[in-house]
């Protein structure tokens, strides 16, 4: 299986970051998520950084995928961004991300949330994953390489 792209439409996908730090990067990311989703910034921002401080969501390879259960959803929220400049994220090979990929799922999804967080790492831990997203010239281009990475083409 891949990853149902109707929870990541092109206008969740988007470049120039402008975040210098974690708690700033997940700012950003919550406020445009909590505006998506009709909700406060900081019952998102807060179920982020509850999470994040179980340890970090940065995989490797520049790469982080914070994520968080929102009891008030009724279905998942994805999203994703390309820093502007890598941000330090206290990941496992202690390299900085440069992608995000935001997901957000109800309370009772658990085996669904499990399912997508697999799938977007399936698809991101290629180490040519952050080297193709970089290459991504715009929102379009970016969008065109991630959604191929998650539906399993090879980087390019």
């Amino acid at each position: 299986m891949t990853f149902p792209l109707d929870l990541l439409p092109p206008d969740r996908v988007f470049g120039g970051l402008s975040a210098t730090s974690k708690a700033e990067a997940l700012g950003q990311l919550a406020a445009r998520a909590a505006a998506a989703l009709g909700l406060p910034t900081g019952l998102v921002l807060q179920s982020l950084l509850w999470r994040e401080a179980l340890g970090s969501t940065a995989i490797g390879h520049g790469v982080a995928i914070p994520h968080a259960v929102l009891p008030v959803l009724d279905h998942s929220f994805a999203l994703f961004a390309r820093a502007a400049v890598p941000i330090p994220f206290d990941g496992v090979d202690g390299r900085p991300v440069s992608a995000i990929f935001l997901l957000l799922t109800p309370e009772d999804c658990a085996a669904e949330s499990t399912h997508l967080l697999a799938q977007v790492c399936r698809g991101l831990r290629d180490p040519q994953a952050l080297p193709a997203l970089d290459r991504a010239g715009s929102d379009a281009a970016l969008y065109a390489t991630l959604t191929g990475l998650l539906v399993g083409r090879r980087a390019a």
